[in-house]
């Protein structure tokens, strides 16, 4: 029962603070834009873009929370416990190699990202 109430609330977040933000945006939007910049009038749907827009340019709160999976663990719904188990099956110096090497893979990566960007 305590899973289904935090699956449910966890819901309620990812649902209701785009909804809110949407309107907020909306809302700010159209009372300050159009007379100021001379810009046209947004709906709500178009605030919900824009809002989403800024979450993936950002790295926002939706795709760290959804994408990385932190919404399934918070809620205890990794099918099994797998991850959950094994993290913490893991000796103290286990975790430092498994993060040392996950670092080395990101750091390589964005090295990799950036001699290909210089070249072109």
């Amino acid at each position: 029962m305590k899973r289904f109430f935090k699956t449910v609330a966890a819901l309620a977040v990812w649902v209701g603070l785009p909804a809110i933000a949407s309107w907020g945006i909306m809302l700010l939007w159209n009372l300050l834009l159009p007379s100021l910049c001379g810009m046209g009038v947004i709906g709500y749907w178009q605030a919900l873009g824009l809002f989403m827009l800024g979450q993936f340019m950002s790295g926002g709160f939706l795709i760290g929370f959804v994408c990385l999976g932190g919404i399934l663990h918070a809620c205890g719904l990794d099918p099994r416990g797998r991850s959950h188990r094994h993290w913490h099956s893991l000796s103290a110096e286990e975790r430092k190699e498994f993060i040392r090497r996950r670092h080395e893979w990101f750091t390589s990566n964005r090295r990799m990202a950036e001699t290909n960007s210089d070249g072109e």
